[in-house]
C-alpha cells in the first residue's frame, strides 16, 4: 500500500526522500531480506532495527543505519535516535 510517498509492506516501509529515491526500512529481525536489502544496491539508505546496536555502514553505494534503541540499548552509547540528512547525507546520533 501507498500513502503520501510511502510504500509499506508487510516486513518493510520504503520512503520516497527525492524524485526515484527511496529509503527502505525493515525491523532487521528478518536477516535474509536485510542482507537482500543492502546487497541488491536498489536503495542508498537501508535501515533497521532489532540489534539495539547503532550502526553506520557504507557497502557498495548502500548506507545501512540502525538507530539503536531507546530501551534496552545493547551498546555503551545509552539509548538514541539516529536523525539522518538526505540532501548531506548526514546522520546524527541523538542521546535521549
Amino acid at each position: 500500500a501507498a500513502l503520501a510517498g510511502i510504500d509499506f509492506a508487510m516486513d518493510s516501509v520504503a520512503v520516497e526522500f527525492a524524485p526515484g529515491e527511496h529509503l527502505i526500512a525493515t525491523h532487521g529481525h528478518f536477516f535474509e531480506l536485510l542482507e537482500e536489502l543492502i546487497l541488491g544496491g536498489a536503495f542508498p539508505y537501508v535501515c533497521h532495527g532489532h540489534t539495539h546496536v547503532p550502526r553506520d555502514e557504507r557497502i557498495g553505494r548502500v548506507r545501512v543505519l540502525n538507530p539503536g534503541a531507546i530501551a534496552h540499548p545493547r551498546s555503551n552509547t545509552g539509548p538514541t535516535v539516529a536523525l539522518l540528512d538526505t540532501d548531506t547525507d548526514t546522520c546524527e546520533w541523538i542521546a535521549v
